[in-house]
């Protein structure tokens, strides 16, 4: 039940799932570990990451949401440090501004200097 880096090194999070499925197995606690804002990456170029549920998953379970774009061209820190390329996509709960889920398209270059993350959680 650990997942591992190309390094060998422990994956973020695997610990803590680890000691669930030990307490399941044998506390019978029944625990669940919520996956819904687990971030994911795909190493290609341009770098796809995301975390949490897309517009259309939030459409789906009847949530209103707003969207909103930002291509890097437009952030500061990305234009002092000249890795513009790419963009960011939010999509929040459109009355309380929870946020859902981010999507990232992002250069090669720009992932060196970028990071997303969401401590989205559905309740």
């Amino acid at each position: 039940m650990m997942s591992i880096t190309c390094c060998g090194r422990p994956a973020p999070g695997t610990a803590g799932r680890g000691a669930l499925a030990v307490e399941n197995a044998f506390g019978r606690a029944g625990r669940r570990i919520d996956y819904s804002a687990l971030p994911r990456i795909t190493f290609t170029n341009p770098t796809i990451a995301s975390a949490g549920i897309t517009e259309a998953e939030a459409r789906e379970q009847g949530l209103e949401c707003r969207c909103r774009v930002l291509d890097l061209e437009h952030v500061p820190r990305a234009i002092v440090s000249r890795y513009t390329g790419g963009l960011v996509k939010l999509v929040a709960e459109r009355d309380g501004g929870r946020l859902l889920g981010c999507r990232c398209s992002l250069t090669a270059r720009a992932t060196r200097s970028s990071q997303a993350s969401t401590r989205s959680r559905r309740t």
